[in-house]
Protein backbone atom coordinates (compact mmCIF):
# COMPACT_ATOMS: atom_id res chain seq x y z
CA UNK A 1 0.00 0.00 0.00
CA UNK A 2 1.64 3.10 -0.96
CA UNK A 3 -0.05 7.03 -0.63
CA UNK A 4 -3.03 7.72 -0.47
CA UNK A 5 -5.28 10.53 -1.05
CA UNK A 6 -7.85 10.44 -0.32
CA UNK A 7 -8.77 7.03 1.42
CA UNK A 8 -11.69 5.92 3.06
CA UNK A 9 -13.30 9.45 2.97
CA UNK A 10 -10.94 11.07 4.36
CA UNK A 11 -10.97 15.11 4.07
CA UNK A 12 -7.45 16.03 3.09
CA UNK A 13 -6.59 19.28 4.29
CA UNK A 14 -3.29 20.43 2.73
CA UNK A 15 -2.10 23.83 4.94
CA UNK A 16 0.31 25.64 3.64
CA UNK A 17 3.30 26.74 5.56
CA UNK A 18 3.26 30.22 6.46
CA UNK A 19 7.13 30.72 5.19
CA UNK A 20 7.18 33.01 2.43
CA UNK A 21 3.77 34.80 4.02
CA UNK A 22 1.25 33.25 1.44
CA UNK A 23 -0.88 33.64 4.13
CA UNK A 24 -0.98 34.78 7.73
CA UNK A 25 -2.68 33.37 10.55
CA UNK A 26 -3.11 30.68 13.16
CA UNK A 27 -5.35 27.67 12.75
CA UNK A 28 -7.81 29.59 14.11
CA UNK A 29 -7.29 32.72 12.10
CA UNK A 30 -5.06 34.31 14.48
CA UNK A 31 -1.72 35.63 13.98
CA UNK A 32 1.38 33.30 14.12
CA UNK A 33 3.42 33.32 17.71
CA UNK A 34 7.16 34.43 16.93
CA UNK A 35 8.31 30.68 17.08
CA UNK A 36 6.21 29.14 14.41
CA UNK A 37 6.55 29.12 10.92
CA UNK A 38 3.05 27.46 10.20
CA UNK A 39 0.66 25.05 10.96
CA UNK A 40 0.08 21.07 9.40
CA UNK A 41 -3.50 20.12 8.90
CA UNK A 42 -2.13 16.34 9.41
CA UNK A 43 -5.95 14.72 9.71
CA UNK A 44 -8.62 16.93 10.22
CA UNK A 45 -10.91 14.72 9.14
CA UNK A 46 -14.80 15.21 10.00
CA UNK A 47 -16.48 12.37 12.84
CA UNK A 48 -12.88 9.89 12.71
CA UNK A 49 -11.42 10.27 15.83
CA UNK A 50 -7.26 10.10 15.77
CA UNK A 51 -5.01 10.44 18.63
CA UNK A 52 -1.64 9.34 20.23
CA UNK A 53 0.66 10.75 17.32
CA UNK A 54 4.18 10.16 16.90
CA UNK A 55 6.72 11.42 13.91
CA UNK A 56 10.32 10.93 12.60
CA UNK A 57 11.68 12.20 9.65
CA UNK A 58 13.53 10.36 6.93
CA UNK A 59 16.15 13.41 5.98
CA UNK A 60 13.03 14.51 2.56
CA UNK A 61 9.27 14.20 4.85
CA UNK A 62 7.98 13.86 8.27
CA UNK A 63 5.53 10.84 8.79
CA UNK A 64 3.26 10.87 11.55
CA UNK A 65 1.48 7.77 12.85
CA UNK A 66 -1.03 7.83 14.72
CA UNK A 67 -4.09 5.53 15.97
CA UNK A 68 -7.68 5.68 14.78
CA UNK A 69 -10.73 4.62 16.15
CA UNK A 70 -13.06 2.59 14.21
CA UNK A 71 -14.64 0.90 16.96
CA UNK A 72 -13.97 1.01 20.89
CA UNK A 73 -12.32 -2.24 20.30
CA UNK A 74 -10.67 -1.72 16.80
CA UNK A 75 -8.19 0.51 16.19
CA UNK A 76 -6.22 1.03 13.04
CA UNK A 77 -3.11 2.56 12.60
CA UNK A 78 -2.86 5.38 9.91
CA UNK A 79 0.38 7.37 8.86
CA UNK A 80 0.32 10.85 7.18
CA UNK A 81 3.46 12.00 5.21
CA UNK A 82 4.32 15.87 4.88
CA UNK A 83 6.84 17.65 3.78
CA UNK A 84 8.97 20.76 5.37
CA UNK A 85 7.01 22.90 3.12
CA UNK A 86 3.74 21.58 5.18
CA UNK A 87 1.69 19.79 2.47
CA UNK A 88 0.35 16.57 2.89
CA UNK A 89 1.68 14.57 0.37
CA UNK A 90 -0.64 11.61 1.30
CA UNK A 91 -2.07 8.65 3.81
CA UNK A 92 -0.45 5.65 4.87
CA UNK A 93 -2.83 2.36 5.69
CA UNK A 94 -0.45 1.24 8.24
CA UNK A 95 -2.70 -1.42 9.93
CA UNK A 96 -6.24 -1.70 9.27
CA UNK A 97 -7.00 -5.42 10.18
CA UNK A 98 -9.87 -6.14 12.49
CA UNK A 99 -6.97 -6.35 15.21
CA UNK A 100 -6.80 -3.46 18.35
CA UNK A 101 -3.82 -1.59 17.24
CA UNK A 102 -2.93 0.90 19.33
CA UNK A 103 0.08 3.35 20.83
CA UNK A 104 2.23 3.35 18.05
CA UNK A 105 5.77 4.95 17.84
CA UNK A 106 8.18 5.75 15.42
CA UNK A 107 12.05 5.81 13.98
CA UNK A 108 13.70 5.88 10.47
CA UNK A 109 16.46 3.62 9.69
CA UNK A 110 18.01 5.29 6.58
CA UNK A 111 16.18 3.08 4.20
CA UNK A 112 12.71 2.70 5.79
CA UNK A 113 10.30 3.50 9.00
CA UNK A 114 9.55 0.88 11.89
CA UNK A 115 6.79 1.63 13.05
CA UNK A 116 6.08 -0.03 16.51
CA UNK A 117 2.69 -0.81 18.41
CA UNK A 118 0.64 -2.91 21.07
CA UNK A 119 -1.94 -5.27 19.74
CA UNK A 120 -4.50 -6.73 21.87
CA UNK A 121 -4.78 -10.47 22.00
CA UNK A 122 -7.82 -11.32 24.38
CA UNK A 123 -6.60 -10.69 27.98
CA UNK A 124 -2.95 -9.20 26.71
CA UNK A 125 -1.36 -7.09 24.70
CA UNK A 126 1.61 -8.16 21.98
CA UNK A 127 4.16 -5.88 20.97
CA UNK A 128 4.11 -5.94 16.85
CA UNK A 129 6.39 -4.17 14.38
CA UNK A 130 5.76 -3.00 10.46
CA UNK A 131 8.04 -1.58 8.25
CA UNK A 132 6.75 1.47 6.09
CA UNK A 133 8.97 2.52 2.90
CA UNK A 134 9.28 6.91 2.96
CA UNK A 135 7.08 6.30 -0.44
CA UNK A 136 4.01 4.69 1.53
CA UNK A 137 5.09 0.78 0.49
CA UNK A 138 3.83 -1.17 4.14
CA UNK A 139 5.24 -4.39 5.13
CA UNK A 140 3.38 -7.18 6.80
CA UNK A 141 3.44 -7.02 10.19
CA UNK A 142 5.68 -9.05 12.47
CA UNK A 143 6.15 -10.44 16.20
CA UNK A 144 8.25 -8.36 18.17
CA UNK A 145 6.97 -9.80 21.53
CA UNK A 146 3.68 -12.39 21.91
CA UNK A 147 4.39 -14.21 24.88
CA UNK A 148 0.86 -15.83 26.01
CA UNK A 149 1.50 -14.99 29.58
CA UNK A 150 2.55 -11.34 29.40
CA UNK A 151 1.10 -8.60 28.99
CA UNK A 152 3.14 -5.35 26.90
CA UNK A 153 2.22 -2.29 26.96
CA UNK A 154 2.92 1.12 25.20
CA UNK A 155 6.20 0.62 23.29
CA UNK A 156 8.74 2.98 22.18
CA UNK A 157 11.56 3.10 19.48
CA UNK A 158 15.08 4.36 18.27
CA UNK A 159 17.68 3.30 16.16
CA UNK A 160 21.57 3.51 16.89
CA UNK A 161 22.96 3.25 13.02
CA UNK A 162 22.82 -0.36 13.10
CA UNK A 163 19.60 -1.83 14.79
CA UNK A 164 16.17 -0.80 16.43
CA UNK A 165 15.63 -0.96 20.03
CA UNK A 166 12.16 -1.41 21.22
CA UNK A 167 11.36 -1.08 24.81
CA UNK A 168 8.04 -1.28 26.84
CA UNK A 169 6.21 -2.08 29.90
CA UNK A 170 5.34 -5.76 30.92
CA UNK A 171 2.21 -5.63 33.32
CA UNK A 172 3.09 -7.63 36.04
CA UNK A 173 0.64 -7.13 38.91
CA UNK A 174 -1.44 -4.28 39.68
CA UNK A 175 1.85 -2.71 41.30
CA UNK A 176 4.39 -4.21 39.70
CA UNK A 177 5.54 -3.48 36.18
CA UNK A 178 8.68 -4.23 34.37
CA UNK A 179 10.51 -2.55 31.31
CA UNK A 180 11.51 -4.83 28.81
CA UNK A 181 13.52 -4.61 25.55
CA UNK A 182 14.01 -6.31 21.95
CA UNK A 183 16.93 -5.64 19.67
CA UNK A 184 15.23 -5.68 15.88
CA UNK A 185 17.37 -5.15 12.89
CA UNK A 186 16.48 -3.32 9.77
CA UNK A 187 14.65 -6.24 8.29
CA UNK A 188 12.50 -7.32 11.37
CA UNK A 189 14.28 -10.26 13.27
CA UNK A 190 13.99 -9.93 16.56
CA UNK A 191 17.94 -10.18 17.85
CA UNK A 192 19.13 -13.69 20.04
CA UNK A 193 18.83 -12.59 23.18
CA UNK A 194 15.83 -10.73 22.85
CA UNK A 195 13.83 -9.74 24.15
CA UNK A 196 15.30 -9.14 27.72
CA UNK A 197 14.90 -7.47 31.37
CA UNK A 198 15.72 -4.00 31.43
CA UNK A 199 14.78 -3.59 34.79
CA UNK A 200 12.61 -6.56 36.50
CA UNK A 201 13.35 -5.10 40.21
CA UNK A 202 10.42 -4.88 42.44
CA UNK A 203 8.53 -1.54 42.08
CA UNK A 204 6.15 -0.29 39.70
CA UNK A 205 8.19 0.59 35.97
CA UNK A 206 6.13 2.29 33.59
CA UNK A 207 6.22 4.58 30.82
CA UNK A 208 9.54 4.15 28.97
CA UNK A 209 11.47 6.80 26.35
CA UNK A 210 13.92 5.68 24.68
CA UNK A 211 16.88 7.39 22.19
CA UNK A 212 20.23 6.80 20.67
CA UNK A 213 22.99 8.60 20.58
CA UNK A 214 24.54 6.53 17.75
CA UNK A 215 26.41 4.21 20.13
CA UNK A 216 24.30 3.08 22.90
CA UNK A 217 20.78 3.48 24.05
CA UNK A 218 19.53 5.35 27.00
CA UNK A 219 16.20 4.59 28.22
CA UNK A 220 14.36 6.74 30.60
CA UNK A 221 10.94 5.26 32.44
CA UNK A 222 8.97 6.20 35.66
CA UNK A 223 9.12 3.92 38.86
CA UNK A 224 5.55 4.29 40.39
CA UNK A 225 2.01 5.66 39.81
CA UNK A 226 1.98 8.78 42.47
CA UNK A 227 5.39 10.03 44.64
CA UNK A 228 7.57 8.83 41.09
CA UNK A 229 11.21 8.35 40.47
CA UNK A 230 12.75 8.86 37.09
CA UNK A 231 15.29 5.84 36.61
CA UNK A 232 17.22 5.34 33.66
CA UNK A 233 19.34 2.58 32.19
CA UNK A 234 21.94 2.47 29.70
CA UNK A 235 21.70 -0.26 26.84
CA UNK A 236 25.07 -1.66 25.21
CA UNK A 237 22.94 -3.84 22.28
CA UNK A 238 25.69 -6.21 21.32
CA UNK A 239 24.89 -8.01 24.95
CA UNK A 240 22.34 -6.26 25.41
CA UNK A 241 23.00 -5.70 28.59
CA UNK A 242 21.15 -2.82 30.93
CA UNK A 243 23.23 -0.68 33.68
CA UNK A 244 20.55 0.85 36.19
CA UNK A 245 20.37 4.54 37.69
CA UNK A 246 18.39 6.91 39.39
CA UNK A 247 17.80 10.54 37.13
CA UNK A 248 16.07 11.82 39.50
CA UNK A 249 15.01 10.16 42.49
CA UNK A 250 13.93 12.92 44.75
CA UNK A 251 10.71 12.78 47.41
CA UNK A 252 8.76 14.76 44.38
CA UNK A 253 6.25 12.99 42.35
CA UNK A 254 7.60 12.97 38.50
CA UNK A 255 6.79 11.11 35.80
CA UNK A 256 6.50 11.10 31.71
CA UNK A 257 9.91 11.24 30.79
CA UNK A 258 11.07 11.65 27.40
CA UNK A 259 14.18 11.06 26.06
CA UNK A 260 16.63 13.17 23.14
CA UNK A 261 19.98 12.90 22.30
CA UNK A 262 22.57 15.38 20.97
CA UNK A 263 25.24 12.76 19.22
CA UNK A 264 27.02 12.37 22.70
CA UNK A 265 24.78 12.92 26.01
CA UNK A 266 21.11 12.83 26.32
CA UNK A 267 18.82 15.34 27.40
CA UNK A 268 15.57 13.22 30.17
CA UNK A 269 12.52 15.62 30.11
CA UNK A 270 9.57 14.87 32.57
CA UNK A 271 6.57 16.29 34.43
CA UNK A 272 7.07 16.72 38.04
CA UNK A 273 3.44 17.36 39.88
CA UNK A 274 3.96 20.09 42.83
CA UNK A 275 0.44 20.50 43.83
CA UNK A 276 -2.97 18.86 42.30
CA UNK A 277 -3.10 22.29 40.42
CA UNK A 278 0.47 22.76 39.45
CA UNK A 279 2.67 20.60 37.39
CA UNK A 280 6.50 21.77 36.00
CA UNK A 281 8.92 20.45 33.26
CA UNK A 282 11.77 19.58 34.37
CA UNK A 283 15.16 18.32 32.75
CA UNK A 284 18.40 16.42 33.22
CA UNK A 285 21.33 15.25 31.10
CA UNK A 286 22.71 11.98 31.15
CA UNK A 287 26.35 11.47 30.26
CA UNK A 288 26.03 7.66 29.08
CA UNK A 289 29.59 6.87 30.20
CA UNK A 290 29.37 5.80 33.80
CA UNK A 291 26.50 6.43 33.34
CA UNK A 292 26.43 10.14 34.84
CA UNK A 293 23.20 11.72 35.02
CA UNK A 294 23.51 15.74 35.94
CA UNK A 295 21.77 17.66 38.52
CA UNK A 296 17.68 17.68 37.31
CA UNK A 297 17.19 21.39 36.22
CA UNK A 298 14.05 23.21 35.84
CA UNK A 299 12.45 23.82 32.63
CA UNK A 300 9.10 25.41 33.18
CA UNK A 301 8.26 25.62 36.86
CA UNK A 302 6.17 28.86 36.97
CA UNK A 303 3.75 28.85 39.80
CA UNK A 304 -0.45 27.56 39.50
CA UNK A 305 0.24 26.50 35.87
CA UNK A 306 -0.11 22.52 35.10
CA UNK A 307 2.36 21.76 32.68
CA UNK A 308 2.77 18.24 31.61
CA UNK A 309 3.63 15.63 28.30
CA UNK A 310 6.69 17.00 27.35
CA UNK A 311 8.55 15.72 24.43
CA UNK A 312 11.81 16.55 23.14
CA UNK A 313 14.21 16.50 19.98
CA UNK A 314 17.56 18.25 18.58
CA UNK A 315 18.40 20.44 16.01
CA UNK A 316 22.05 19.98 15.56
CA UNK A 317 22.70 23.13 17.99
CA UNK A 318 20.15 22.58 20.93
CA UNK A 319 17.01 20.81 22.28
CA UNK A 320 13.54 21.80 22.13
CA UNK A 321 10.96 20.58 24.15
CA UNK A 322 7.23 20.80 23.74
CA UNK A 323 4.98 20.24 26.48
CA UNK A 324 0.62 20.59 27.35
CA UNK A 325 0.05 23.94 29.58
CA UNK A 326 -3.10 24.16 31.18
CA UNK A 327 -5.73 26.76 30.72
CA UNK A 328 -8.74 25.49 31.97
CA UNK A 329 -10.43 21.84 31.56
CA UNK A 330 -11.13 22.13 27.96
CA UNK A 331 -8.39 24.55 26.90
CA UNK A 332 -4.76 23.13 26.78
CA UNK A 333 -1.65 25.15 24.91
CA UNK A 334 0.97 23.79 23.44
CA UNK A 335 4.18 25.28 24.42
CA UNK A 336 8.18 25.54 24.24
CA UNK A 337 11.14 25.42 25.61
CA UNK A 338 14.80 25.87 24.28
CA UNK A 339 17.69 23.95 26.38
CA UNK A 340 21.57 23.89 25.28
CA UNK A 341 23.61 20.44 25.36
CA UNK A 342 25.05 21.67 28.52
CA UNK A 343 21.25 21.66 30.27
CA UNK A 344 20.73 25.88 30.16
CA UNK A 345 17.50 26.59 29.33
CA UNK A 346 17.22 29.47 26.51
CA UNK A 347 14.02 30.18 26.61
CA UNK A 348 10.71 29.16 27.83
CA UNK A 349 6.93 28.72 27.65
CA UNK A 350 6.99 30.39 24.18
CA UNK A 351 3.40 29.70 22.19
CA UNK A 352 3.53 27.23 19.76
CA UNK A 353 -0.47 27.00 19.80
CA UNK A 354 -2.36 29.04 21.85
CA UNK A 355 -5.28 28.79 19.86
CA UNK A 356 -9.13 28.74 22.26
CA UNK A 357 -8.88 24.87 20.94
CA UNK A 358 -7.93 21.62 23.54
CA UNK A 359 -4.71 20.62 22.06
CA UNK A 360 -2.48 18.17 23.95
CA UNK A 361 0.06 15.22 24.01
CA UNK A 362 2.70 16.89 21.34
CA UNK A 363 5.76 15.29 20.21
CA UNK A 364 8.70 16.45 18.73
CA UNK A 365 11.22 15.80 15.99
CA UNK A 366 13.67 17.37 14.11
CA UNK A 367 13.81 17.88 10.17
CA UNK A 368 16.04 19.18 7.70
CA UNK A 369 15.90 23.28 8.89
CA UNK A 370 12.83 22.96 11.85
CA UNK A 371 10.84 21.20 13.99
CA UNK A 372 7.79 19.66 13.64
CA UNK A 373 5.70 18.93 16.90
CA UNK A 374 2.50 16.90 16.26
CA UNK A 375 -0.08 17.01 18.65
CA UNK A 376 -3.78 16.11 19.23
CA UNK A 377 -6.94 18.47 18.96
CA UNK A 378 -10.09 17.86 20.46
CA UNK A 379 -13.38 18.64 18.87
CA UNK A 380 -15.80 16.31 20.55
CA UNK A 381 -15.48 13.50 23.03
CA UNK A 382 -15.18 11.24 20.03
CA UNK A 383 -13.27 13.26 17.14
CA UNK A 384 -9.78 14.01 17.84
CA UNK A 385 -7.48 15.64 14.91
CA UNK A 386 -3.84 15.69 14.67
CA UNK A 387 -2.04 18.87 13.88
CA UNK A 388 1.19 19.90 13.56
CA UNK A 389 3.28 23.08 13.92
CA UNK A 390 6.73 23.98 12.47
CA UNK A 391 8.78 25.37 14.93
CA UNK A 392 11.83 27.46 14.21
CA UNK A 393 15.40 25.91 15.68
Amino acid sequence: MGLTMPFRNRAVVVAALLLAGLLAGCDNGESLPPDVLGYVNIDTSDGLDDRAPAAAFDGTNFMTVYEETVTSTDHDLIGAVANEGGSVLGYVLIETSPNDDRAPAVAFDGTNYLVVYQETAGAEHNIMGIFVSPAGAVGAPFVIDNSATDDDLAPVVAFDGTNYLVVYQRAVSGANGNIIGAVVNTIGTVQAGSPFNIDVTAGDDRVPAVASNGSDFLVAYQRGASGGDIRGAVIDPSGPIATLFGIDTSANDDRAPRVASDGTNYLVVYEEITTPTDRDIRGAIVDPSGPSPGTPFDIDTAVDYADYAPSAAFDGVNYLVAYTETVTSGDHDIMGARVDPAGTVLDFAFAIDQSDFDDFSPVAAFGATRYLVAYEEVFSSTDHDIFGALVKP
